[in-house]
């Protein structure tokens, strides 16, 4: 992904709307979209094929390894929890 240089700085979203149970969030018109998905929400095509189960432990890998990128460039890895999982997967955690 290209860097992207920022010389203005708007909101993001501009208004909430709240209906009948339902939120409605608008996107501010003046930013691209575009960056917005692809750096909030970047995942493979396959994903959406997964079972439910290995579709929610596939969110948090890839979740957790935009967090680790540091981890990922100097050893190639990074670590996750069992409780990660346990919670990735709605499994009862013990406390």
């Amino acid at each position: 992904m290209k860097p992207v240089k920022i010389s203005t700085l708007d909101v993001m979203f501009y208004r909430i709307e709240y209906k009948l149970n339902i939120f409605t969030i608008f996107l501010n018109p003046k930013i691209d979209r575009n960056f917005i998905i692809y750096f909030f929400s970047h995942i493979p095509e396959y994903y959406y094929s997964l079972s439910s189960k290995a579709a929610s432990m596939a969110y948090q890998i890839f979740s957790l390894a935009r967090q680790n990128t540091k981890a990922i460039k100097e050893k190639g890895c990074f670590r996750i929890s069992l409780k990660a999982i346990s919670y990735a997967l709605s499994l009862p955690v013990k406390v």
